[in-house]
């Protein structure tokens, strides 16, 4: 049975930025190579909106990873929210900032002060959606921020694309009181628009360019039966064309579906891209 501190044992905190608190921690989750891992580590800094701390191990913005309080023995999940970089001896440790999914307010055992209506709209930033070209005004975290200062991008839900995307820093405009838009951003081609949404679904998938005896085997982020995205660190420019098995969703396991690059998108803090591809002919139904 999971634990809970008692509320009159938890740490009082000031009201501000996440404040550097150093608690034992492990984390468990899949890395970006799709293989399980466990690892001990310690927080740098928490607040009610997450934490951040340091990895050995790499992980992918947006994964859910489970935490454990070595303290309480606390068990919660929380969302890779972005990278902050390099840090440590190690260059492949590195910070990770993370949003809590089903964390209680008590997991820290830090007694947060309550959200203030003050002020409320000042964290609002003009946010552009790298995939579509969208734009809105989105309520910011301190960690959203520290994420934007760090690498430029943070992951959220775009509306048109129905599924999580980078977005960017951009300048906002009330067109008339129609509405917020972009200024200066140009829509995705209609020819490029999503027909069906996307699920999120993580399979294990092989791409290969055309001609070529060098396939790479990744995982899905998402699927439809008109496309997919991947992440990846190899170069696929868009209008790349594709060969790819989905070869959990289809019959034929060998059945390879022409497909190509319609967006790409760089994932902070590593040298890999997000790539939404496009099927050019449909996948088998399983």
């Amino acid at each position: 049975m999971k634990n809970t501190p008692r509320e009159n044992s938890l740490i009082p905190e000031p009201e501000g930025s996440p404040a550097a608190h150093s608690l034992p921690i492990r984390v468990f989750g899949i890395d970006s190579n799709g293989r399980d891992f466990s690892e001990e580590t310690e927080t740098m800094s928490v607040d009610r909106h997450g934490a951040c701390f340091r990895l050995r191990n790499p992980v992918i913005v947006g994964d859910v990873v489970c935490v454990r309080n070595l303290r309480s023995h606390q068990e919660a999940q929380f969302r890779v929210a972005g990278c902050l970089g390099s840090r440590g001896d190690s260059p492949d440790t590195r910070a990770w900032a993370v949003e809590p999914v089903d964390a209680p307010p008590s997991f820290w055992g830090i007694a947060f002060p309550a959200a203030s209506g003050a002020g409320q709209g000042a964290n609002q930033q003009g946010m552009q959606c790298c995939a579509c070209c969208q734009g809105e005004m989105v309520e910011t975290t301190p960690w959203h921020r520290e994420i934007l200062r760090s690498s430029g991008h943070i992951l959220r839900a775009c509306s048109r694309c129905h599924q999580e995307t980078l977005w960017k820093p951009a300048a906002i405009k009330t067109c008339g009181g129609a509405g917020d838009g972009v200024g200066g951003a140009e829509e995705a081609p209609r020819g490029e628009r999503r027909k069906r949404k996307r699920a999120a679904v993580r399979v294990k998938v092989r791409v290969r360019l055309p001609y070529s005896a060098h396939p790479e085997v990744t995982f899905s982020r998402n699927l439809s039966p008109d496309g997919l995205a991947i992440i990846s660190a190899r170069d696929y420019p868009v209008g790349t064309e594709l060969r790819i098995i989905a070869p959990f969703l289809q019959d034929d396991f060998h059945a390879e579906v022409p497909a190509r690059v319609v967006h790409q998108s760089l994932v902070a803090g590593t040298p890999s891209k997000l790539y939404g591809i496009r099927f050019l002919k449909p996948l088998r139904k399983p």
